[in-house]
């Protein structure tokens, strides 16, 4: 049988090359070295319009240097492991909010349903946590669920669009507060489910912590209530994207930018100054829709996709304190990968793949193998 590995890493060494141990420490870490110069975020793709789409997690490989993305899909049909999707009586079906937990590379996401398919504000909204894994291949897990009024009183006062949209993970901070944390979809709140450190599963039944409101953020009664958008949590910042209500009656929406502080306690601080910033007027975000957001955690950059559109924002300072300092430029378009799909959220930021590959050390123990057998066969 050939040996697919030891062919390849001999074709990328070139015909005239030996295939010794010390050529192959040599691929090893050159290719060490490049891997470092891109940066892996990940997506829900939904593969058509309108609801019960079929969902795909999909990777984005962006070059450092040139901004090339290399879009490919993961894991697909998400959809198929999720009991009774598809089944009449459920409306509104959306999976949102992608959170991976760094150290494991466990992903976790959300699927939510309404009792109520003609009217995505009234109703009841049922959600499940669900956590997928790739080892050798890929596993789905239903870690939880529960169900809550679709209304000002209830967790998420929409359906359409996903009833709890952002999604982030948090880990490592001690105090027992590793967790997923969400906010729902109209809503003012930024919520939590804790997840054990040890096995990444939540109690159960599973428990909700309200974990601080987003409410009147500006300061005033300016802006009330939060539609769709993403979060990530990195060093010690929320950063979350919606499209705002304003006014009240409500008047419109506008896109922002958010960001909070967030303690050692797994509690927001006090808003940022200034505690939103308006992407109204911004190169190319009237037509993007809702902004999804991807990046920081493992990696120093933050990257943003719309809902309405294919284009790949970069945020040149994602701590500016005015819109125009975020300096947002399209670095790619992912439209052909796409199709007729959409990115319903974002990850945070890797260095490397979630799906593992083979690791510099096991290239290491080949090398060191194929040198034990030239100087077997020399002998």
């Amino acid at each position: 049988m050939k040996n697919t590995l030891f062919t390849r890493l001999r074709d990328s060494l070139g015909p005239s090359a030996k295939l010794g141990g010390s050529a192959l420490l040599g691929f090893a870490l050159a290719n060490s070295a490049t891997a470092q110069t891109f940066d892996f975020i990940y997506g829900l793709n939904s593969t058509t319009a309108g609801n019960s789409s079929p969902y795909n997690l999909v990777e984005f490989k962006i070059d450092t240097v040139t901004n090339a993305i290399t879009p490919s899909t993961i894991f697909s049909n998400l959809q198929s492991f999720i009991p009774g999707y598809g089944s009449v009586g459920r409306a509104f079906e959306q999976v949102n909010g992608l959170a991976i937990n760094p150290a494991n590379n466990q992903v976790y996401f959300n699927y939510t349903y309404s009792n109520n398919g003609s009217n995505p504000t009234l109703g009841d909204t049922t959600f499940t946590l669900f956590r997928a894994q790739f080892t050798s291949s890929w596993t789905v897990d239903s870690l939880g669920s529960f169900t809550t009024p679709l209304s000002a009183s209830g967790l998420a006062v929409a359906a359409n669009g996903g009833s709890f949209p952002r999604g982030g993970f948090l880990n490592n901070i001690g105090g027992g507060l590793d967790g997923y944390y969400f906010g729902g979809n109209g809503a003012q709140n930024l919520l939590r489910i804790p997840l054990s450190s040890a096995t990444g599963n939540p109690a159960s039944p599973i428990s909700v912590a309200s974990v601080n409101s987003w409410a009147d953020i500006d300061g005033s009664a300016a802006l009330t209530g939060n539609v769709g958008g993403d979060m990530v949590i990195n060093n010690g910042n929320i950063y979350t994207t919606t499209q705002a209500f304003v006014g009240s009656p409500i008047t419109g929406s506008i896109p922002t930018h958010m960001r909070r502080g967030i303690d050692s306690s797994g509690a927001p601080t006090a808003p940022l100054s200034p505690p939103f910033l308006n992407l109204t007027g911004q190169p190319g975000i009237a037509a993007a829709g809702t902004i999804q957001l991807a990046g920081l955690g493992n990696i120093p950059r933050l990257y943003a996709i719309g809902t309405n559109s294919d284009d790949v924002f970069l945020y040149g300072n994602p701590d500016a304190t005015t819109a125009a300092g975020l300096g947002m430029t399209v670095v790619g378009n992912v439209g052909a990968f796409l199709g007729a799909g959409t990115i319903t959220d974002l990850s945070s930021g890797f260095t490397t793949s979630v799906i593992p590959e083979p690791s510099s050390t096991a290239l290491l123990g080949l090398a060191g193998a194929c040198t034990l057998l030239r100087r077997k066969r020399k002998a």
